[in-house]
């Protein structure tokens, strides 16, 4: 019985060792393939590109690194991988993206950053921190048509300027310098959206373009200061179908009410009417579940009708 005993403990042994070596083995050869994988990454992110010249490249920055591939690349998609890339940049870059106008229904995670412009120009930027790679995506597949839809707006006259606005949206009050419309009023499920329009006289300073860049930072401050719990994200020069230039600021913001705290977004766009000294603002507020009833194409759209009366 002993010696059965011990011939089953050798045989044990003997098994134990083998699958021991085997894996040895296995391992030594996994790690030589895993040397080959990172030999080969290294070459493959050393490689540089030539950055696409297209009408879709134009609209967003170049990254800083040089090194990447150019995955498709034409005036309707444009894709490209960017290698050493830190995190840092990253961020730096969806910042630099922002600047360029990627505000309008923009969603950042930690790694993914997803934006249109006011034309309609989709960007997605994803990065990889395992690879430290940066994933870019720019394509005009949802690109708007500007106008409304016949029979579905009215134009108003504001002084010197007219500009379309959906019928839908009733007007809520009115003075001397403004008029305000209710788009959205609906208490039960906590949606509340507000559309408006000022145009009040500077008797300060001279009203221009220039102007309003050069006291653009006032003009955030000012924002911020006068909306509850409010905090712009983004800005950018926006021009009518009709060559109307003015700066449209994109802000967060969120109000306590009656039915509990109510997180929304707003669209605050300014420009100068110099024939009468005046700065007119065109805002869009909304609070609530702005996610799925949003009415901000709706605004770009009375952006892109702004005109001259004359």
């Amino acid at each position: 019985m002993k010696r059965k005993k011990i011939g089953i403990i050798t045989i044990c042994v003997l098994l134990f060792l083998g699958a021991m070596i085997f894996i040895v083995i296995r391992n030594g050869q996994r790690k030589d393939k895993e040397a080959i994988v990172e030999d080969t990454e290294k070459e493959q992110y050393a490689v540089t590109y030539v950055w696409p010249k297209n009408d879709l490249t134009e609209k967003i920055p170049e990254p800083k690194s040089k090194n990447g591939a150019v995955l498709h690349a034409d005036d309707q998609k444009t894709k490209l991988k960017i290698y050493r890339t830190s995190y840092g940049e990253y961020n730096a870059y969806v910042r630099d993206c922002r600047k360029q106008g990627f505000i309008v229904n923009d969603s950042k995670k930690s790694k993914t950053f997803k934006a249109h412009d006011v034309e309609g120009y989709k960007l997605i930027v994803t990065y990889e921190k395992d690879s430290a790679t940066m994933l870019l995506s720019v394509d005009a597949e949802d690109v708007r048509k500007n106008a409304f839809a016949e029979g579905t707006y009215s134009t108003y006259t504001y002084k010197n300027y007219l500009m379309d606005i959906p019928n839908e949206w009733e007007v809520d009050s009115t003075t001397e310098d403004s008029q305000q419309f209710i788009v959205c009023s609906d208490e039960k499920a906590g949606k509340l959206s507000y559309f408006g329009v000022s145009y009040s006289l500077d008797d300060e300073d001279q009203v221009s373009l220039k102007t309003l860049y050069e006291d653009n930072d006032n003009m955030i401050d000012m924002l911020e200061e006068s909306i509850d719990h409010c905090k712009v994200t983004g800005e950018k020069e926006v021009v009518s179908d009709y060559g109307v230039k003015g700066i449209v600021y994109l802000y967060n913001h969120w109000m306590d009410t009656d039915i509990g705290r109510m997180d929304g977004k707003g669209w605050f766009y300014c420009f100068p009417s110099p024939e009468d000294n005046r700065w007119f603002i065109i805002y869009l507020m909304e609070f609530g579940d702005i996610k799925e009833d949003t009415y901000e194409d709706a605004y770009w759209k009375v952006l892109a009708s702004i005109r001259s009366k004359e």
